[in-house]
């Protein structure tokens, strides 16, 4: 379903006009810090800000830039809808989730409210994530192209089994599974290991981004 802006609704009290949304973009960063949204005003202009005043311009009474109308934005973060507090070490890295949720018009400023609705632990990847994919085949390559190391496989003593004699073609059956079960659990060692890697590069390389607080001050100057 695609995004929709609602008709506005006046508030004859507080003099203002208040957009609503279907179907909002949700908005997805890497952060150690749950109280703001940290994304450039580029970023938010193309995910969510371009497409807001294209759909409401019918209700403009001329063309709203988004030059003047980042000018004159305040942010607003509502995090009490998801409950987070404790679950997370103090500098831990966190997948939070953001769904703008309202745009408030006052005469000389504008206030755009961002809910946060979902957090996770950054070890807990993300497939809309830049990369991701890129990062689960390389992992995948290097688990293919990594040789095994053979496994000693010790001797099972007579003393050991808690049944009658075997048979030498069974103990071997046995011997193999044993192999092959031990083999196993040094390959998902050795990939959780290089995912560890991979995980550190990627979110070295996309998961931190600063907001440019600079343009997100209110002016009192008029159109």
């Amino acid at each position: 379903m695609s995004f929709e802006v609602n008709p506005p609704k006046f508030d004859v009290e507080k003099k203002s006009y208040t957009f609503n949304f279907n179907n909002a973009p949700k908005i997805e960063e890497i952060t150690t810090d749950l109280t703001k949204l940290h994304v450039s005003q580029d970023t938010l202009y193309e995910v969510f800000v371009k497409d807001f005043l294209e759909k409401a311009s019918k209700h403009f009474s001329k063309k709203l830039e988004h030059t003047i109308f980042f000018k004159r934005l305040e942010y607003k973060w509502i995090t009490e809808e998801v409950e987070h507090q404790g679950f997370f070490k103090e500098g831990e890295q966190i997948r939070a989730i953001w769904l703008p949720v309202q745009v408030v018009f006052y005469t000389s400023r504008y206030e755009i409210y961002f809910s946060l609705v979902e957090v996770k632990s950054a070890a807990i990847a993300s497939t809309n994530l830049p990369g991701f994919l890129e990062a689960v085949e390389e992992v995948n390559e290097i688990i293919q192209e990594t040789e095994l190391p053979e496994l000693p496989i010790a001797e099972v003593s007579q003393e050991v089994i808690p049944f009658g004699e075997i048979s030498n073609e069974e103990k071997t059956k046995r011997e193999i599974a044993r192999k092959r079960i031990r083999q196993a659990r040094l390959r998902a060692t050795l990939a959780k290991l290089r995912a560890e890697k991979l995980a550190d590069r990627y979110y070295n390389r996309y998961g931190n981004f600063d907001m440019d607080s600079s343009e997100s001050e209110l002016s009192s100057e008029e159109d």
